[in-house]
């Protein structure tokens, strides 16, 4: 009897893979949604470690790459047969992250780190009160793979507005932890309520590491307004600013373009230098002006323009460095970055506009401004992009 319940089970979890093709239309009796619990339970115990007994002793075994890309892929599919499926995936996935053996159960929790991501990826509103719970929890035990890995807040984050006035509340958590990652969360998720809830809690929070988050969130929302613009194209004339954009005279190649005007206005990031190769291709160097952050990642757009400062074709660039750049280091973007070469047969003129900054804590800090040049090519005049 045992054998025969094996088989038969053996030969559901075999035909599941046929269902989500739509080669069997799926079922909804009480039998098959046991059937889809049992693939899932299954499915989600192939993630923890297994002890494998040697002759020489024992060893630990993970899932592999292979099976941790399938298993979330299956589970999903099981989820998105009927909102009955849903429900159970979601039930069972909450189950796992509830389950503190399974959040430390190895180095890598992968099985807790799979049903937290997949309540992301499924919205699972039902979640969001554990997963804030939760939220300074990263799954990784003993060894820290990457400092900027945060699967519940990620998660958080793609449930999206549900998750706000659970989130709102974690502001008065007893936990500085907890408290940052909702600051993060609330700036990544945005809106009216959320952004109002930060700059609240910029008045009220107590911890130092928490308000630095508060701060550097305000600052890297803060709308961009009209940018004060240098004649002389030069740092002294932009006191008080950092050269957000700039227009540079390409002559020829293997050397350092003039840059001729400027415009700045107050950002953690300014432009340096526009260098030209020999063969028309360019690199732009930045520096990094915040006194605490290292940058990874910039973009900007650069554009062509004609005699009277008419706007030709524009290239944007955006990627990250080769490695972060430190506090008032200058920053050269990636060689690894392919755009188009400058033509270099005849002098031409390139307006270069920065347009956002992202950081090592992954805050980023966005320029939201159309740059032109005047009809006498002595003026750049920044506004206020319209969304």
């Amino acid at each position: 009897m045992k054998i025969a319940s094996v088989l038969l089970l053996t030969t559901i979890v075999h035909l599941h893979p046929l269902i989500g093709s739509g080669a069997i239309a799926p079922l909804h009796d009480p039998a098959y949604a046991q059937s889809d619990y049992y693939e899932v339970t299954t499915l989600l115990s192939e993630l923890s470690p297994k002890i494998i007994n040697e002759g020489s002793g024992i060893r630990i075994e993970g899932p592999s790459l292979e099976r941790q890309e399938q298993v979330p892929k299956r589970i999903l599919q099981i989820a998105n047969q009927s909102p009955e499926a849903k429900a159970m995936v979601i039930q069972s996935l909450i189950r796992v992250v509830e389950d503190s053996a399974a959040k430390k159960e190895s180095m890598i929790a992968t099985r807790w780190i799979t049903a937290v991501r997949l309540l992301g990826k499924l919205k699972a509103i039902d979640a969001i009160d554990i997963l804030i719970e939760n939220l300074d929890e990263t799954g990784q035990n003993g060894v820290i793979l990457s400092i900027h890995f945060r699967p519940v807040v990620s998660a958080v984050i793609d449930i999206g507005q549900p998750a706000v006035p659970k989130l709102i509340e974690a502001l008065s958590h007893h936990k500085p932890s907890i408290r940052g990652e909702a600051v993060s969360a609330l700036s990544r998720i945005g809106g009216e309520k959320a952004m109002k809830a930060i700059d609240t809690a910029a008045t009220t929070e107590t911890d130092e590491y928490v308000l630095a988050i508060i701060k550097a969130i305000l600052r890297n929302n803060t709308p961009a307004t009209d940018v004060e613009v240098s004649r002389e194209a030069s740092i002294e004339s932009c006191a008080g600013g950092q050269i957000v954009a700039a227009t540079f005279r390409v002559t020829m190649g293997g050397s350092a373009a003039p840059m001729l005007q400027a415009a700045c206005a107050k950002t953690p990031v300014e432009i340096t230098r526009l260098l030209v190769k020999q063969d028309g291709s360019y690199m732009v160097y930045f520096r990094n002006l915040d006194p605490k952050r290292r940058v990874v990642g910039v973009s900007y757009a650069v554009t062509e323009l004609d005699d009277k400062g008419n706007k030709g074709e524009t290239e944007f660039i955006a990627g990250l460095l080769s490695e972060p750049t430190s506090p008032g280091a200058e920053m050269m973007e990636n060689p690894g970055w392919r755009h188009r070469q400058f033509k270099l047969e005849k002098a031409r003129t390139y307006l270069v506009n920065f347009s956002s900054v992202k950081f090592e804590d992954m805050s980023e800090w966005h320029f939201k401004v159309d740059c032109n040049v005047s009809k006498s090519m002595m003026r750049i005049r920044c506004k206020e992009a319209k969304q």
